[in-house]
């Protein structure tokens, strides 16, 4: 080990002097420096534990006449806070299985959290497709769609597994659906209905889209 001084034995008083220096030089490199670097540390952005690294999952899949359905979640960093306050949740949508008709909602929370449980919904239709998906808070149990034919649809979202839950901090406090209509009809409004049948929201489509409250 090279030290940051030089020790001599010329004389007493120097060895004396080398090494009480030599104590004082571990003492301030085992005790006090650390403890000084993780104080400082611990304020700045990169130690904080709530920097996220970007993690995708796949939440559920399945078939719909003879072909596959998956929808997929993921976590990352918003990239403009530098103080990782803030994580980017998103939610794909793929009705056949592949990416050309998919599309992807997402929103910003707070580092280490997760969606409000009173969160509404923000959900679309495949573009020129036969099929509809989004999210919605913990506290909707139901979701009544009007079509423009008259036609009205229950369609009951899933919450994500326990098992992703648990291991997922950003799963929770949300619900999804994906469900399937006939060709020509569209989504003319969605009512969001709670586990004794009140409503609690009603979203009207604007070019495909409904579109509530997800954050706070």
């Amino acid at each position: 080990m090279r030290y940051p001084f030089q020790m001599t034995t010329n004389s007493n008083g120097r060895l004396k002097y080398g090494l009480l220096l030599l104590t004082l030089f571990l003492f301030a490199a085992y005790l006090v420096i650390p403890a000084f670097v993780a104080k400082s540390d611990s304020k700045g952005p990169s130690a904080s534990p709530q920097c996220v690294p970007h993690h995708a999952v796949t939440l559920d899949h399945g078939e719909h006449a003879g072909r596959p359905w998956r929808i997929n979640a993921s976590i990352e960093k918003i990239e403009r806070h530098k103080s990782c306050s803030f994580w980017f949740l998103k939610v794909q949508f793929l009705p056949e299985g592949v990416e050309p008709g998919s599309w992807t909602e997402g929103w910003g929370i707070p580092a280490g959290g997760h969606l409000p449980p009173d969160a509404t919904i923000d959900a679309s239709e495949e573009e020129g497709g036969q099929s509809i998906g989004g999210v919605v808070g913990s506290r909707v149990h139901s979701v009544i769609l009007s079509f423009s034919n008259g036609r009205k649809m229950l369609v009951r979202p899933t919450t994500p597994s326990k098992r992703l839950q648990k291991r997922f901090v950003w799963l929770r406090d949300l619900r999804y659906f994906l469900t399937y209509f006939a060709a020509g009809e569209h989504v003319k409004a969605a009512r969001l209905l709670d586990a004794t049948g009140k409503t609690i929201f009603v979203a009207h489509s604007r070019e495909g889209e409904l579109i509530g409250n997800m954050v706070e």
